[in-house]
């Protein structure tokens, strides 16, 4: 498991520091008439939030798309949540960022995986969500690269349903609705854990993100390491080799480990804060964590819970940018259009398979992070895939399938790269952030 996760934390550190080639024209849009509910950003593993990394965004690289999308008359946020944390440890995250408070993992969960129950407190992106405005509740849109799609989802999942588990450890069995909310009045317990926060979303949209899982995570399950490739830490020699901005932007990375007691010491050089999150006791089995999440055997298990809601639209964009080898059954990554970077993971998911998992050759096609199968919407643990084609009309309560761009990589949809097909960076985001306005 440390190796696994070292070599995740290290893929994603260095893929971080890929400048775009190009710079996307902006053009003046304005946003369409409808709902006004807000949209939140959430950034996928190995994100950070804006200032970090300094200002050298996750979403948009040097074009600042929370601006871009405000200035047109959007109004957007951008969530900050643990890079390499947990689905659920990031969704109690995300519910304080956005709301404001402290963040609480949950006395149940945090006993069963053995790390603090409390961490950070936050005034607030959108500290109103919830509330009613008059007759209508302030929602929002939430939209999750990566693994921020299993993430928002799982909020969701915490939103409209609680946890049994979570009221159980702290109020024991049966409460009634009157202690159930006297705990959430003395701080007791979260309102995340009732389901007293339904109807609060009113859509989730999923951009590359593997909401069947990847089988990068699954090879690297595997071997230990992927491929024994991305295995060493970054350290003073690679770091001395690049320029002193792209070392900054290393060294003002934030783990967001505190739940861990791994939270970085004053005037502790990033390298050595690394070592010792690599060295920590907590590697030691756990599954809270997101390399057993992203793994295919991971998602599985989480679909198995986080169901789809009638009340909330789900969308979801593929992202592929490899092509069929001259030679047997792979899929190589294509040149013209996959980050170099992502080019052993794209040829190494491009030759898995795994039939005794149900990996077949469906997997192969892959965006350099997460198969392209994988990205329209869950189906591993369910008995049923709830996924439709969007014809321009929005189901609420399923998957509408926004389509495949097949010249893109896992980095390109959010603008830190170049994808011509995508008609513009920030006029993608307007085409779509106005189809959410409209419901």
């Amino acid at each position: 498991m440390k190796r696994l996760t070292k070599a995740f934390l290290t893929l994603t550190l260095v893929s971080g520091l890929i400048l775009p080639i190009f710079s996307p024209t902006v053009k003046v849009e304005a946003a369409s008439s409808g709902n006004d509910y807000p949209i939140v950003l959430c950034h996928g593993n190995g994100g950070w939030g804006r200032d970090e990394k300094s200002g050298y965004l996750y979403w948009g690289g040097t074009v600042d798309l929370e601006q871009e999308l405000n200035n047109k008359g959007f109004e957007v946020y951008t969530g900050v949540v643990g890079p390499y944390s947990s689905n659920w440890d990031r969704a109690c995250e995300l519910y304080a960022y956005i709301k404001g408070g402290t963040v609480d993992y949950g006395k149940a969960h945090s006993d069963k995986f053995d790390h603090d129950r409390y961490g950070r407190t936050f005034p607030g992106l959108y500290p109103q969500w919830g509330e009613k405005d008059g007759a209508d509740l302030e929602k929002i849109h939430l939209i999750g690269h990566s693994q921020g799609g299993p993430t928002v989802r799982l909020l969701v999942q915490l939103l409209e349903d609680g946890k049994q588990e979570e009221l159980t450890a702290v109020l024991g069995d049966n409460p009634s609705q009157e202690q159930i909310q006297a705990a959430i009045d003395n701080g007791k317990l979260s309102p995340l854990f009732a389901g007293s926060c339904d109807d609060y979303v009113e859509s989730v949209t999923t951009l590359a993100s593997p909401n069947d899982g990847t089988t990068a995570g699954d090879i690297a399950a595997a071997s230990g390491d992927f491929l024994g490739l991305f295995s060493t830490p970054i350290n003073g020699t690679i770091m001395d080799a690049a320029t002193g901005q792209l070392y900054d932007r290393i060294t003002n990375f934030d783990l967001k480990l505190d739940q861990w007691s791994l939270t970085r010491k004053s005037g502790e050089s990033f390298t050595n804060y690394f070592y010792r999150v690599m060295g920590s006791s907590m590697w030691k089995g756990t599954k809270d964590f997101s390399s057993y999440d992203l793994t295919t055997a991971g998602m599985k298990e989480m679909n198995s819970w986080v169901k789809d809601h009638e009340n909330v639209y789900y969308f979801s964009y593929s992202c592929k940018a490899t092509k069929k080898a001259l030679l047997g059954y792979n899929q190589i990554p294509d040149s013209r259009y996959m980050n170099p970077l992502f080019a052993v993971n794209g040829i190494a998911m491009g030759a898995y398979l795994n039939p005794f998992k149900g990996i077949g050759s469906e997997w192969l096609p892959n965006d350099g992070y997460v198969n392209t199968i994988s990205q329209d919407g869950p189906t591993l643990g369910r008995a049923y895939s709830n996924i439709v084609q969007y014809n321009g009309t929005p189901q609420i309560g399923k998957w509408n399938h926004m389509g495949l761009l097949s010249r893109t990589d896992h980095e390109d949809i959010i603008g830190r790269d170049t994808s011509t097909e995508m008609n513009g960076f920030v006029e993608f985001y307007v085409r779509h952030l106005n189809v959410l306005k409209g419901l």
